[in-house]
């Protein structure tokens, strides 16, 4: 881009550097002209300098920059950078998307009114002239021929809708909106590619039928199937429910009979254990009572017979000490009776009566009636005492005894 300009350019600047540098060479001959061809050599470099920065041209990063040379594009890019030379044209203009509106009603192969609306999104066509030619039919792209551009391309739209919905039934239309939009992106890109226009997308938005007692009767069928359909899976969904109902419920019940089978089977185990200790304890008590009551028959065997060998003994002790009594008693009686022998009558009689009071004080008698029955004589002399008085020994011997026995 600089070939032609760009010599020219530094054959200045290296005169003007080059006049400079011999004026100062010659200003030691002449100064004055020295000076001159100095300044003139400086001006011709800084002019130089100028022209070489006000040719080179910078574009943003959301610009289209463009450089044409004799009617043909030599450079094109965005925030690109180009030098201008003397016979080229640099442009400059925005990078940003075009979006345009379209809505078109027809009708249809059954004769019945479709309104479609959509929108067409495009840009500057970025292969071979595609910015030149933008630039060159479209105004510039400036406000008034990109809105130009934008109705341009929205009739057209609205035309191949127009054209494809006629040859369409309401059906076709309604469901296979992409086929309608690739119709559309494919006749109108065979036709803005010569404005240099790229069609980024094609959209169709909203399919509509005018007729409401149309669009009513079409939604019919639909909506019977629609709750058909719900009502079958409604009645499904019952059904699942039901049988998810009866099998949980079964298998409730099923779980709950082994829980009480499992539960009577752990209870009688219990039970069973339960009774196995018990008799084992009623065993081991039995034994513990059995084995008390023979410790206890021992012991009252062992308690009877130390009582009977107590008895034993008490009954020895009390015999001998009987019998030593009774031997002195009847010691004391021959002391007495010795005694007695060589006492005299007065005496006699005198022990005779104290001792029958004595006998007869311990006799458990209201009233005591004595008889004696001696010879007949009728005599009250000692003989008769004596005759008596081993009557009453005797009876105080028997009363003496009793009185032991008692105690």
């Amino acid at each position: 881009q600089i070939h032609e300009m760009l010599p020219s350019l530094i054959s200045a600047g290296i005169a003007g550097a080059g006049g400079a540098i011999a004026a100062v060479c010659k200003a030691k001959q002449n100064p004055i002209a020295g000076a001159v061809g100095a300044v003139v050599g400086l001006t011709t470099a800084l002019v130089s300098t100028k022209q070489i920065k006000k040719r080179w041209v910078v574009a943003n990063a959301n610009e289209w920059l463009i450089v044409v040379r004799n009617g043909k594009l030599v450079k094109a890019g965005i925030g690109a950078t180009a030098f201008c030379g003397l016979s080229d044209v640099v442009v400059k203009f925005p990078s940003l998307l075009q979006k345009v509106a379209y809505c078109a009603e027809q009708i249809t192969k059954e004769m019945q009114g479709i309104r479609v609306s959509g929108f067409v999104v495009w840009s500057i066509h970025r292969e071979g002239e595609g910015p030149l030619k933008a630039y060159r039919y479209l105004d510039g792209l400036t406000e008034q021929g990109c809105d130009q551009a934008n109705d341009s391309i929205a009739r057209m739209a609205e035309s191949i809708v127009r054209s494809t919905v006629a040859n369409m039934n309401i059906t076709e239309v309604v469901q296979n909106r992409e086929a309608l939009r690739d119709r559309v992106k494919r006749e109108m890109s065979e036709v803005v590619k010569g404005w240099g226009v790229w069609l980024e997308t094609v959209e169709v938005t909203e399919v509509q039928i005018c007729s409401r007692s149309l669009f009513d009767d079409l939604q019919v069928e639909f909506r019977q199937k629609s709750r058909q359909h719900a009502e079958l899976l409604r009645q499904a969904t019952d059904k699942q429910l039901d049988e998810s109902r009866i099998t949980n419920e079964a298998a409730l019940r099923r779980m709950r009979v082994d829980n009480e089978v499992r539960g009577n089977i752990y209870a009688g185990q219990q039970r069973l254990t339960q009774s196995q200790e018990e008799a084992k304890s009623e065993a081991a008590l039995h034994t513990l009572r059995l084995a008390q009551a023979a410790r206890d028959q021992e012991l009252s065997i062992k308690k009877l017979e130390v009582e009977e060998a107590v008895e034993a003994l008490r009954v020895k002790k009390r015999l001998e000490r009987e019998a030593s009594e009774a031997s002195q008693e009847v010691e004391l009686l021959k002391r007495r009776l010795a005694e007695e022998r060589n006492m005299s009558a007065a005496s006699v009689q005198r022990m005779v009566c104290d001792t029958t009071r004595a006998v007869y004080a311990k006799l458990p008698l209201k009233d005591v009636r004595l008889v004696n029955v001696t010879s007949g004589s009728g005599s009250s002399s000692a003989g008769g005492l004596d005759a008596l008085l081993p009557g009453l020994l005797g009876m105080q011997m028997a009363t003496q005894q009793a009185a032991l026995a008692d105690k």
